[in-house]
């Protein structure tokens, strides 16, 4: 099966790009309006409104990310495997770097109310499971083989 540049060849690409980078340039924009915007004003409520719009531009970039990552995907970009795995991470990290601070935190700080909800919908299962899981026979016999083993 051809993949989408096959079919649709290089312009359609380079449109994609130029419209990706117009659209990234235009969030980065907006969201250092806003950042801006909200250490000039002094009135609590609209400084709060304003972070809560940064947060969110934070997350809708990353989300854009996630779609670039996707399309790259599924037109066959992304079909390889790196030879320095920590070299590609540590290139990441720098371009992470570059980003506006805030922006990365207020993301960072998304995610981690993402995580934290889904922790808290399923921790009480989770340790219940798990209690009733210990009480069983054969994991005594396991524990038991364990510290026989030990000694």
């Amino acid at each position: 099966m051809p993949s989408y540049l096959d079919r649709y060849g290089e312009g359609y690409e380079q449109h994609a790009k130029r419209t990706k980078r117009i659209i990234a340039a235009i969030l980065i924009v907006v969201s250092a309006a806003v950042v801006l915007s909200r250490e000039l004003i002094e009135h609590q409520p609209t400084r709060q409104i304003l972070l809560e719009l940064h947060r969110q531009l934070g997350l809708l970039i990353l989300v854009g990310l996630l779609g670039r990552l996707v399309t790259r995907f599924r037109l066959g970009l992304a079909n390889h495997a790196v030879a320095d795995p920590l070299g590609e991470a540590i290139k990441a990290a720098k371009k992470i770097l570059e980003l506006p601070q805030q922006a990365v935190e207020s993301t960072k700080r998304v995610l981690n109310i993402h995580l934290e909800r889904a922790v808290l919908a399923t921790i009480d299962y989770a340790l219940s499971a798990e209690s009733q899981s210990m009480q069983t026979e054969d994991f005594r016999a396991i524990v038991a083989k364990f510290n026989a083993n030990k000694n």
